[in-house]
């Protein structure tokens, strides 16, 4: 990082009034050229920057390149965040982080950087008008991106920005969702004060992505996400319950939340006759993975409630599953 300041930081404050007057625009018309990328379309506008969807001009590759706003007073803290992304994803390899492929800066001085392009639906986007997610579909994503916490928390590094914006679905794709938005990451060189970032701050923000692609609502609502949506497996909606308890310690890891959501998977897509006999993971909740609740579960961190709907076991979500498919 300390060569992304000697870089871009350096500017004194009459050369950022003089870019602040000769830009009258931040944008990149479809066509344009930028590096050795060609334009192909706006994307989306971010703090920081706006991001285009390009493809380059040699290779068959396409890319996100976010290019940093342009047409106000030129800030340091802002360059800094546009690049420091490239800078947290370089080191890393897992098919659901997007890789680095080039990072420059334009005359004006304003970086840009260019990431494996993630084509595919936001999570957000598909929960739009109150949309809901199909319940296999909850179950894959908080295993696709626990693999991907599991991952980077082992590097020392929390994501800080989990929404439902940030995981996208994708449909070709060998593994399905993939995690973005790293500009506001954590990484072990960053001093922070204690106690501001912890690993099980980004479980308790993918618990909240995930109560609402169940439900349909906020989690703000502090209502458990058992019994609130018919034919969910009362293990799926105990696990987003611990995952959004106000206590960290209370909250599982993202190798426990992996390994439990893998469970259910393979529980709710093996015949129910093989499931009972597959191993249980190394953590799992005090009441256990299978056969019927009998009364309500405790989570101490939300209200108690009666469930909305009846419960269902994985299971029954099994049998379920295999009859709609034949």
């Amino acid at each position: 990082m300390e060569m992304l300041h000697g870089s871009i930081g350096t500017w004194t404050a009459q050369e950022s009034r003089e870019v602040s007057r000769t830009e009258t625009s931040d944008r990149f018309a479809v066509g344009a050229r930028l590096g050795d990328y060609r334009i192909e379309r706006e994307m989306r506008d971010e703090d920081t920057g706006v991001v285009y969807l390009a493809q380059h001009v040699v290779l068959p590759r396409r890319a996100s390149v976010k290019v940093m706003h342009g047409g106000q007073v030129w800030l340091k803290e802002m360059a800094v965040a546009v690049v420091r992304e490239a800078c947290v994803l370089e080191p890393l390899e897992h098919p659901g982080i997007p890789r680095v492929f080039e990072c420059g800066v334009l005359p004006d001085r304003r970086p840009w950087i260019a990431l494996e392009a993630l084509e595919g639906v936001t999570v957000a986007a598909s929960l739009d008008d109150g949309h809901v997610m199909p319940v296999h579909d909850v179950i894959a994503m908080l295993r696709d991106v626990c693999d991907i916490l599991e991952y980077v928390h082992g590097e020392g590094i929390v994501h800080r920005a989990l929404t439902a914006g940030a995981i996208v679905r994708r449909s070709n794709a060998k593994f399905p969702f993939a995690l973005r938005c790293w500009s506001e990451a954590s990484t072990p060189e960053i001093d922070l004060p204690e106690g501001l970032v912890d690993p099980r701050d980004d479980i308790h923000a993918l618990g909240t992505a995930a109560y609402r692609a169940l439900t349909g609502e906020m989690a703000a609502s502090r209502k458990s996400a058992i019994g609130r949506r018919p034919g969910t497996p009362t293990e799926l909606a105990a696990l987003i319950d611990q995952m959004l308890a106000d206590d960290r310690e209370g909250r599982p890891t993202a190798q426990q939340v992996r390994e439990r959501a893998g469970m259910i998977w393979a529980m709710a897509t093996l015949a129910p006759t093989t499931a009972g006999s597959i191993e249980k993971p190394r953590w799992t909740p005090a009441y256990g993975i299978g056969g019927d609740v009998t009364g309500p579960i405790p989570v101490a961190s939300l209200d108690d409630e009666e469930p909305v709907v009846a419960q269902t076991t994985t299971s029954e979500f099994a049998i379920r599953i295999r009859q709609n498919n034949s």
